[in-house]
């Protein structure tokens, strides 16, 4: 058992010195401007330079910064260092931010999902789950986004759901003032009753937005937020750089589903025809769903609130939602882009908790297959391998979007029959036998 936990914990080591060779490798590099050394800190440490010393933060940078004021803010003494120290002590956030994303992330999903706590699973489970989605995961390190703060906000959401959902909506609106694909907890938390969840959450998000306000004073404040806002009437049209707000959406080479849409048929904008395409694949999804609540028995809507919350049937069907929510907004989101898809690893850690689950029941072999289907369609086709033509179609066509969804239909079939067969004696028997 030690032996084991030994080898777990140093491949846990070796991935993070690989997180972190990659994104230091290339600040070293003394032949590439700032832009492309620091990537899309860069742009962060631009505007959060310009609020400092009180410029227009939406004109600073290359690409320009895009995001809600209280970003730029936060950073603010990050700003007041040379950008290469600055980028190093970024870099180290980030490190950490990652660690609290599996540490916490993982803890939910073996509590939900009744796994045994013993720490050489956990720390597996983590393991396997960040292996599905590694990729994806050092593209956000190496471009230096900011996605797990997003993550984390989901993870602490869903944690602090039962017990604390005041918290769970100043978790959700934190991660709002960063990027808008938060608020997608709003309308599930009204669904399933969580009425306290929901109002914090609206509450949370304009607190948030008006902390800036502290240093900038109530007129400034509202004025880049205003700019913020009125940024969202640019979804649907074509990416700008320097844009005058948040929400520019990336038609251009984005890799969600409305990203397709606008390009195939929208002319890279939204109008009817978007519109409808993405609703129509939004219903259908929306029907495969409520097929699996029906097949395994489940409600959707009854019996899901009041006491019958603690369940353990709830809580794994409230970790699946979860999961669900964090796919819709990639999957659905006008600026959905590779290191957006980071995100996935909750999902993919939800995933490793049932396929290498001692106890889960029931046939896992669907879930193997929407594993398979998702992480091919996050690697393949491999650039520089086959031609450019290929890859630049399959990116087109937002090939990894449509190969998320049956890895979620499929987690969410798994995940909603989990632990039937151990309750009646026959899951380690089925575990055992490799299904």
């Amino acid at each position: 058992m030690k032996k084991k936990l030994a080898l777990i914990w140093g491949a846990w080591f070796a991935l993070f010195v690989w997180f972190a060779e990659g994104v230091s490798a290339r600040m070293g590099r003394a032949d590439l401007t700032d832009d492309r050394r620091y990537r899309d800190f860069y742009e962060f440490y631009a505007g959060s330079h310009a609020l400092m010393v009180g410029d227009d933060i939406y004109s600073a940078g290359v690409l320009g910064y895009v995001y809600p004021p209280l970003f730029a803010f936060l950073l603010t003494p990050l700003a007041g260092l040379p950008i290469a120290t600055a980028a190093w002590i970024w870099l180290a956030v980030k490190l950490v931010l990652l660690a609290l994303c599996i540490w916490l992330g993982v803890r939910e999903v073996v509590d939900r999902l009744g796994t045994p706590a013993r720490g050489h699973i956990a720390a597996g489970v983590a393991l396997v789950g960040l292996l599905f989605v590694v990729d994806k995961v050092r593209i956000e390190m190496n471009m230096q986004q900011c996605n797990l703060i997003l993550l984390l906000s989901f993870i602490l959401g869903l944690r602090w759901i039962d017990r604390r959902p005041l918290l769970a909506g100043v978790a959700v609106g934190f991660g709002a003032n960063f990027k808008y694909l938060t608020l997608i907890c709003v309308p599930y938390f009204l669904i399933r009753g969580r009425y306290k969840a929901a109002v914090s959450s609206v509450v949370s998000t304009i607190g948030w937005a008006l902390v800036p306000a502290i240093g900038l004073g109530w007129s400034q404040n509202m004025d880049l937020l205003r700019r913020a806002v009125l940024g969202l009437g640019n979804l649907g049209g074509p990416e700008t750089a320097n844009a005058d707000a948040a929400g520019v959406f990336h038609a251009a080479f984005g890799l969600s589903i409305p990203s397709f849409a606008a390009r195939y048929f929208g002319e890279n904008g939204h109008n009817a025809g978007t519109l409808t395409f993405i609703a129509a694949v939004a219903l259908a999804i929306a029907g495969i769903a409520w097929l699996c609540y029906r097949g395994s028995g489940t409600n959707l809507f009854l019996g899901r609130n009041g006491p019958a919350r603690s369940s353990e049937a709830s809580r794994r069907a409230v970790l699946l939602e979860w999961c669900g929510l964090i796919v819709a907004a990639l999957v659905f989101g006008p600026q959905t882009n590779s290191p957006h898809l980071s995100m996935l690893l909750f999902p993919c850690m939800a995933a490793a908790g049932i396929l290498l689950s001692p106890t889960c029941g029931v046939t896992r072999k669907p879930l193997w297959i929407g594993t398979a289907l998702m992480i091919a369609g996050l690697v393949l086709p491999p650039g520089g391998v086959v031609s450019d033509e290929i890859v630049e179609l399959w990116r087109s066509l937002s090939g990894a979007a449509w190969l998320i969804l049956p890895f979620f239909i499929t987690l969410l079939w798994t995940g909603l029959r989990y632990g039937r067969g151990a309750a009646t004696g026959d899951g380690p028997a089925m575990a055992a036998a490799g299904t």
